[in-house]
Parts: structure tokens; sequence; C-alpha cells
């Protein structure tokens, strides 16, 4: 390598540097939603200057800066649940390695692709180059969620950046949060074509696409919720997992959950909403706190939606982690188990050349995958509920609204968690499962955060990090369909098709002077 081709990767490795960190900032869960739209732009001028071989160090780079800045939490969680601090470094460095890999793959298909673009020179070649990279973007963001669906730390889509931005939310009533993603990263590459060209021509792009996504959200915004409100009261207890999961300290648990469940029935709540394994011992018939809690809101003639493991009728020794629908009278009248169990915490693994299996959390091996979908029908409407980081799956969540579901419940448990940075990056897809699917959303979080959304993704209620506080909201529950949750992922699937028909298709008698 001469000293001119040293100097240029240095200048290039410095930028991805700085595109990793960048990115890493607008999709951590602070409100720097603004970041978001330029953040990308170091990387991808990289990719319409570099060669393919620089495009894929310089991707590589980039991805293990942002998953260094966004995981860095995960060794002392690991460490937290009981296994080494060591043995939190090789995971971290496990999960940056598969993000890295990815986006360097994208990076050097992106390079492949602007070369084939240099025969365009019309007029509408930055068009063609910022819609085909972006579509280009999204098919990697969908393929990699589909690949890596049970690790969903490392499915960084560039859309979430806007988690608290309801008016830039709304294209994802229509593509999903790919639509609000290929937005933000045909902007950046916008931005990136006019700084290496010199050309104000791609801002022309980059303003018909803020346009069409402020347009679309003053459209959705204006429309009026519908009435009917339903008087929601979220439990978070914040209570420290490994007491809870100490028997000898049953009673002061009880004790806890029972003040709030006071503080729910003074507010008169129509839905008590409990986080997950909010009882960590299985839960049978007449069980003393939950005929306790029924008992306390009985005025109000209040249902509950209480999270706890029950034992697994097939398999003697394992258990199902659920959600239970309580009515008034203290019947449990339905039941949600969780189906897609996150990987290594909620399962365990079995290493080649390794007697046992290996596992994170305490309890990873007892817990077994549901066997149904269903939504959970109650006196104040059907419940679609998801448990954990099923809120990250759009298509299950998609999937109630199919079986009925006027709104949307999810219960987590992070209270593993010592940082508060992946609290917040939990928290920032539920906005979007809300506009996803036209319907509003409660997020009861043991330690934080809990929210009460609306369909519209705008945060009505929303309770302190790591406070104990019984949450109060109304939601509304609808009954109508957005485009995404009657088609779903059909815009990416779109966005994919047009990545391989414009690569296979080329304007005749086009000139191959280079534009890119």
């Amino acid at each position: 390598m001469s000293v001119r081709e040293r100097a240029g990767f240095g200048r290039d490795g410095a930028m991805a540097v700085l595109a990793g960190v960048l990115i890493a900032v607008s999709l951590s869960g602070f409100d720097v939603f603004w970041l978001a739209w330029m953040a990308w732009v170091p990387l991808f001028v990289i990719v319409s200057t570099a060669s393919a071989r620089r495009g894929f160090l310089c991707g590589g780079i980039a991805g293990l800066t942002q998953t260094v800045c966004m995981l860095h939490w995960v060794p002392p969680t690991i460490e937290n649940m009981g296994k080494s601090f060591g043995m939190g470094v090789v995971l971290l460095a496990v999960l940056c390695a598969i993000w890295a890999v990815g986006l360097a793959v994208f990076c050097w298909l992106a390079c492949l692709y602007r070369d084939r673009m240099r025969g365009y020179h019309s007029a509408a070649s930055g068009a063609l180059y910022v819609v085909g990279i972006a579509c280009l973007w999204i098919t990697f963001e969908h393929l990699y969620t589909r690949l890596f669906s049970a690790l969903p730390w490392v499915c960084f889509l560039a859309g979430y950046s806007q988690w608290n931005r309801p008016l830039l939310m709304q294209l994802a009533s229509v593509g999903g949060v790919h639509g609000v993603s290929f937005a933000v990263i045909a902007v950046n590459l916008a931005i990136a074509r006019t700084w290496v060209t010199r050309s104000r021509q791609p801002l022309l792009v980059a303003g018909a696409v803020v346009a069409g996504v402020l347009l679309v959200g003053v459209c959705r915004l204006h429309a009026d919720a519908p009435g009917g409100a339903v008087r929601i009261a979220v439990l978070q207890a914040n209570l420290n997992p490994a007491e809870r999961l100490d028997s000898k300290r049953g009673d002061a648990l009880a004790r806890s959950y029972l003040r709030l469940v006071e503080d729910a029935s003074s507010a008169r709540a129509d839905l008590v909403v409990w986080t997950e394994s909010a009882i960590p011992w299985p839960i049978r018939d007449g069980d003393d706190l939950v005929e306790e809690a029924v008992r306390i809101t009985g005025p109000s003639h209040a249902c509950h939606l209480i999270g706890a493991p029950i034992e697994n009728p097939e398999r003697k020794g394992t258990y199902l982690n659920s959600a239970l629908l309580v009515a008034p009278d203290g019947r449990v009248t339905g039941l949600y188990s969780k189906l897609r169990p996150l990987f290594m915490a909620e399962t365990s693994v079995c290493f080649p050349g390794t007697p046992n299996r290996f596992k994170i959390h305490p309890s990873g091996d007892k817990f077994v995958r549901g066997t149904e979908h269903k939504a959970l029908a109650s006196p104040v409407g059907v419940l679609g509920v998801t448990i954990c980081n099923e809120n990250f799956h759009a298509d299950l969540i998609r999937e109630s609204v199919g079986h009925g579901a006027d709104f949307l419940v999810n219960l987590t448990n992070d209270g593993w968690f010592r940082q508060n940075m992946p609290l917040r990056m939990h928290f920032m897809v539920n906005p979007f499962r809300a506009v996803e699917t036209g319907r509003a959303l409660v997020v009861a979080n043991s330690v934080g955060v809990s929210a009460i959304i609306d369909s519209r993704g705008r945060q009505r209620a929303k309770a302190p990090l790591r406070t104990q506080t019984c949450l109060v909201g109304e939601v509304a529950p609808e009954r109508g369909q957005t485009l995404y949750s009657r088609y779903g992922d059909a815009f990416a699937y779109g966005c994919m098709c047009w990545s391989v028909l414009s690569v296979k298709w080329r304007p005749c008698g086009g000139s191959t002077r280079r534009v890119i």
C-alpha cells in the first residue's frame, strides 16, 4: 500500500469511526432524532468514493464502533445474572462481530451497486442512486431482522431513531419501521451525494422525502382518536430481580404489589397490568396474592393481567413464561404463553465438546416456548399480549391484530440491567408497534420504561425509570386496520425487488462517464 493509499484509508477509517459513534448515539434511546438524519453521512461518503474492498473494511469499522458504543452494558448485565464478567466480554465480542460483518457486507454491496450505476448520466441518476442504495439498506435491515430475530439487540434499524417524534413516525403505518428507515437513509444518502458531487440536485430528493414523511404524519395525526376509553393501571414495582427469586422474600414482594394494587383501586382502573414474572412462583388456582389483589379491586370490577410462570403440562419440571387474564371474580379467563424466547437467556445451548448446557439467565433451562398465539378477550376489550423481547417482532404483534386485538399490552422484566441505556433501547421500539398496527399499546416494565401509548405513537403517560409507582392512563380500543397491519412487510419486499431489478436493468446507449 502506497503512502497515498494509506493516507486515504486513514481518512476513511476515521470517518467510519465517526459514523459508528453518531449512529450509536442516534439509536441509543436519547431524544436526538435530528442526529439520525445525518449520522450515516460519513459512511455513505465512503461508499460513494472508496473501492469495494475499502468499503467493506470501513463498514466493519463503523459496525464495530457502533456496537461497542451501544452494547457496552452487556458484560455487567451478564455478571449481574451470575456469570463472569469475562463471559460477558465474550458475548459482547460475538454481538459486535455479527453486526460489524453485516454492515461490512452492506457497504461492499453498496460500492458494487455504485459502480453499476456509473453509466447513468441523466438528471435522474442522483435519484436512482439514492433510491437504489436506500432500497439496498432496507433489504439488509429486513434480512437481518429475519436471521437474528432471537438476538434483537443486534438489529439496529435506522427508523427506531425517530421513536419520540410521532409526526415523523406515521410512515410506519404504511411500511412498518422499514418505511421510516427508508426515509432516514435516503436523506443521509442525498446529503452524502451532494457532498461528493457538489451538486444540489440530490437535495431535491431529500426535500421530497421529508415532505412525504411530513404529509403522512400530518394526515394521520389530524385524525381524531376514537372514544370509549379504558382506564389502565400499570404496576411498576421496581424490585431487585435477585430478591424476587429469593423464596424468603415472598411476603415483602406481596406487600409491595398489594400497595400498588390499592393505588390502582383508588384510581378506579378497569384493567390492572402487572409486569412480566411479577409473581415469580408458579401460579395455581387459589393463589393468595391473586385473590387478595382481586378483593382489593373488587369495587371497581377491574380485571388483572398478571405475568407469572405456569407449570408446563407436557413436560414436568419446565415452565411457560405466561400472562394470565384474571376476571373481576377471580377466575382465570385467558392465558398467553411467550412464543419467542430470548436466545441464551430463556434458552440454553449445548456447545460441541461440552457436557453441560450453557445458559445466561439462572432459569434459562427451565422455560419452554408457548404453542398457541391468541388474543385474550376481556370485559374491557380484546388484548394482544406480548412478553419482553417479543415487542421487537412486528410480525407477531401484527398477528395479534389479525386475531382481533383492540389494543396491545407488553409485559417486560428489565430488572437485570444495571444501566439505563438498555431500558431506553428496549422501550424505543414500542411506539412503532402502536403506529404500525393502529392500536394503543400499554407497556408494563418492572423497572421502566412503563408507558401508555396511543395508536399514533404518542406517549400519553410515562413512569420514571427505577421508581415504584402505579401508572394510570387511558387507552381507546380500535378495530380498523392500517396498511401495514393488512399487508405486513410488503414495502420491504418491494425494496428487495427494486434492489435486484435496478442492478439487472441498464439504460441503452448510456455514457460511461463517472458521475457517482
